[in-house]
């Protein structure tokens, strides 16, 4: 008749978070957003929101890079010397990873971005550096934090004390 139904329990829920941090589409070891958001679906068994969420970031990115492309002007600033300064703004709660993706998709579309006007390489560029920016940054904090957690390589520890006996 129609197709058998998946039984739906917490575990295969889980499982399916999992996946997506083993195919890539969640990084919790370098993304502490990402690390909330799989504790959370962990916990909850709601891996449809973080897939609707990631889906979501992706269409704004879309949407972001169309608007840019259709009115570029809108997007710059004009310094006191003349010179043009991208003004695409990259909003706190931007998923960076989902749009550095979604604006290295565009730049392996060789015909569509050589046929795009040098303002908007400029500000879609710039843009693109901020979100790295933000990505490297997140990443050196994660690691530094899990450094710090671990201590120092070659500090020695204190070795622990027999007990006394009375």
């Amino acid at each position: 008749m129609g197709e058998p139904s998946y039984f739906h329990s917490a575990a295969t829920e889980r499982a399916k978070v999992m996946e997506m941090v083993q195919v890539g589409i969640l990084d919790p070891v370098n993304n502490p957003q990402d690390k909330i958001d799989v504790l959370k679906a962990m916990a909850f068994s709601t891996p449809k929101e973080l897939i609707s969420e990631r889906l979501a970031d992706e269409d704004n990115q879309e949407q972001e890079i169309q608007e840019v492309i259709a009115n570029p002007l809108d997007f710059i600033a004009i310094g006191e010397g003349g010179d043009v300064r991208p003004t695409l703004v990259v909003n706190p709660w931007d998923n960076d990873a989902i749009h550095v993706r979604v604006l290295e998709r565009l730049f392996k579309r060789r015909l569509e971005w050589n046929g795009l006007p040098n303002l908007v390489h400029q500000i879609l560029l710039q843009h693109y550096a901020e979100h790295r920016q933000r990505l490297e940054a997140r990443a050196k904090a994660a690691l530094e934090q899990q450094a710090a957690l671990k201590g120092t390589p070659g500090q020695k520890g204190r070795a622990s004390q027999p007990a006394s006996v009375a």
